[in-house]
This record gives C-alpha cells, sequence and structure tokens, in this order.
C-alpha cells in the first residue's frame, strides 16, 4: 500500500469509529445482525440480504446521557450504491429507549442515523429474520407505572397485524392495562376502542390473554399502551405484545 494510501485510510478510520461500531454475531436463530453504537448522525456498514430476510426487527437503547431528537431508519439498496431512504423502515423517533419491526426484502440494507441531538450513546441492534421465522413480538418496560403514564408510551409497525397474545407482570401490588390503536396523525388521542374488551390485570405471575375485543392492527398505527388501574404500589411494569403478520 502507498504512503498516500495509507495516510487516506489514517483519515478516514477515526471518522468512522466517530458515530459507530459493529459487532457481528452469528448462529443466534436469525439470517441477518448487526450491532451499531452511536454518538452522532451516520449509516451503518451495509447489510448483504440478497432477499433473505423478510421480516426485520430495529432495537435500540439510550444510555450514558439524554437525546433531546433523533430519528433512525432503515434504507434499501439493489445494488449496495444507491439507496432508498426508509425504504424498508421509515424514521422513528429515538430519544427514548425503543424498537420497530419492519417487513420486506430487498438485496442490501443499512441502518441509517438520520438525527442525533444530545450527549447520549445510542445503541442499535437490527435483525433480520426469514418469512414465517419470527411474528412481530415486542414489549413495554415501564418503572414505577401509574394511571399517569397511560397513552404516553407508544410502538408502531409498518405492516398490518393481528393481535395474538397479551402478557404482563409487576413486581409487586397489580397493574391494569389495555393497548389503543391510534391514528398516526393524532397519536395523542384515544381511539376509543381499546383492543380488550376490559383491562388485563398484571399480577407477580403473569397475566396474560388471547381474546381481543378488536385484534386489527393497521400499518404505522401508534399502538399506545393504557394503564387503566394500579395498586401496592409496583415499581416496574412488563407488558409483552405477540401479533401475527397479515
Amino acid at each position: 500500500m502507498t504512503h498516500s494510501r495509507l495516510r487516506a485510510l489514517r483519515l478516514i478510520l477515526p471518522l468512522i469509529a466517530a458515530f459507530a461500531t459493529v459487532q457481528p454475531s452469528h448462529g443466534q436463530g436469525y439470517n441477518s445482525f448487526q450491532k451499531l453504537t452511536f454518538t452522532a448522525p451516520g449509516v451503518g456498514q451495509r447489510i448483504f440480504q440478497n432477499g433473505a430476510s423478510s421480516f426485520h426487527t430495529l432495537e435500540w437503547t439510550v444510555t450514558g446521557g439524554t437525546l433531546t431528537s433523533c430519528s433512525i431508519e432503515i434504507d434499501t439498496s439493489a445494488d449496495g450504491v444507491s439507496w432508498a431512504l426508509g425504504g424498508l423502515i421509515s424514521p422513528a423517533d429515538c430519544h427514548l429507549t425503543g424498537n420497530v419491526n419492519g417487513t420486506g426484502v430487498a438485496n442490501y440494507l443499512r441502518v441509517n442515523l438520520l438525527t442525533y441531538v444530545g450527549s447520549a450513546t445510542l445503541t442499535v441492534t437490527y435483525k433480520g429474520y426469514a418469512q414465517g421465522l419470527k411474528n412481530p413480538t415486542f414489549s413495554f418496560d415501564l418503572p414505577s407505572p401509574s394511571v399517569a403514564d397511560s397513552g404516553q408510551y407508544q410502538h408502531k409497525l409498518s405492516g398490518n397485524n393481528t393481535f395474538a397474545r397479551l402478557s404482563c407482570s409487576v413486581d409487586q401490588g397489580t397493574a391494569s392495562i389495555n393497548l389503543d390503536v391510534r391514528q398516526e396523525a393524532n397519536p395523542n388521542a384515544s381511539s376509543g376502542n381499546p383492543a380488550l374488551a376490559s383491562s388485563l390485570v398484571c399480577t407477580t405471575n403473569t397475566g396474560s390473554t388471547t381474546v381481543f375485543a378488536r385484534p386489527a392492527y393497521i400499518a404505522n398505527s401508534p399502538l399506545a399502551l393504557l394503564i387503566t388501574a394500579t395498586s401496592g404500589s409496583p415499581s416496574v411494569l412488563r407488558v409483552h405484545v405477540e401479533m401475527v403478520p397479515q
């Protein structure tokens, strides 16, 4: 390698490390995996798919500070050169720890952190699964839940789904919950039509149900967690939602 190429490489590598580090993994039940650590906006290394994955999960955690603004997406490409921004997962708010799922196939994918304002570290994990290997499943974990938190915690999926199972637990006391599918243009307004006919009671033993009064989930609708009652001062509420793609 020539001296000029070595010098160029030394200049480029610190810029890459400034916004992301990649950790590979194998044999975990998914077709593709990438773990990134961001401290500034940027894109991850391209992920070769060749259409092998059709269900995708993107999870992120915020540690060591706070973010006031953050948006993340997954781009697609046929050749790994020209990219369709948000081609698989459109921009999602990532200023708080959360996750989003998407469906679709592409030759190449990349994680794209569009905006990042704050001083925290954002750790992002991408997983791609083959068709039918994984149904959408996600969780809400709330410290010291109260009725005042109702509707504040939301999740969104990019495809149409049907609710399959809802389960929950607390460390002490009880909490009563429901789910509300809201309009994307008005995420703070209740639909008035919760998924369950009556609230599910979460205890120190897992409460669960597979019976939904309104089982349909429409793509890109904010799914709000409703907390209708608490007792005994639980310090954590764990809610797990299982869905089936349509």
